[in-house]
């Protein structure tokens, strides 16, 4: 696993897309974004330009202590069989966020067609507790030395984020597509081939790193991404 800072977010209220020579940092976990940033070298990402209206850095609407996890708060039932309730006024907690190191990161190939290509990004809880994951963390592209390539990530407004509860052993998926036609952006040489996609999961900083063997990304490296969903 290789360690590039991101920048923490996780319900982002409006899009943000950014540069396209940096790795996507931690994206925001709520609402739906156009983009989100990208990082200039393996080890330090940066701050990258965005073509949609801009959304908060990092942070969220709601602390992951103030997120009950999906499906609501639960009651205990004693011994004796008669079920106890919380007393007026008292909060249930739910799971905190998935951190990165509770996480693997993996990347499967999808459909394609027509210049198109997708992938699934999968998030496997590999801690022994069960966390949250919300929304569309981040992503960029490496090459094989770990540098940065050109990178924009891309929100889709669907479907829309969902507070998950991920069990150990449990997955979430995020879908990806990107296009293989050259554009004016890309170079005359050909677009750049990955060695690997960058995933930052939300509301995290760290990044993983999952093996890409999905030929090149072409229009600067724009990646279309959907929020992760029950995998």
């Amino acid at each position: 696993m290789s360690h590039i800072p991101g920048v923490l977010a996780r319900r982002c209220l409006r899009p943000a897309l950014v540069g396209t020579a940096a790795l996507v940092l931690a994206g925001c976990s709520g609402g739906t974004d156009d983009a989100a940033s990208a990082p200039t070298s393996g080890a330090a990402p940066a701050a990258a330009s965005s073509s949609a209206d801009p959304a908060p850095a990092s942070g969220s609407s709601s602390s992951p202590a103030e997120s009950s996890p999906a499906g609501g708060t639960t009651s205990s039932r004693p011994a004796g069989g008669t079920s106890s309730a919380a007393a007026p006024g008292t909060a249930t907690a739910g799971p905190d966020r998935c951190h990165t190191s509770e996480l693997t990161a993996s990347l499967t190939g999808g459909d394609s067609g027509a210049g198109q290509r997708g992938a699934t990004v999968v998030l496997r809880n590999t801690g022994g507790r069960t966390c949250d994951v919300e929304g569309f963390g981040g992503v960029g592209l490496l090459d094989a030395a770990g540098r940065a390539l050109p990178a924009q990530q891309v929100r889709q407004d669907a479907p829309a984020p969902t507070l998950l509860t991920v069990a150990p052993g449990a997955t979430v998926v995020s879908q990806l597509q990107w296009t293989v036609v050259p554009g004016d952006t890309d170079p005359a040489a050909g677009c750049p081939t990955p060695a690997s996609l960058s995933v930052i999961p939300p509301d995290e900083r760290d990044p993983l790193t999952a093996t890409w063997s999905l030929g090149p990304v072409c229009d600067g490296g724009r990646l279309e991404q959907q929020a992760y969903v029950a995998g």
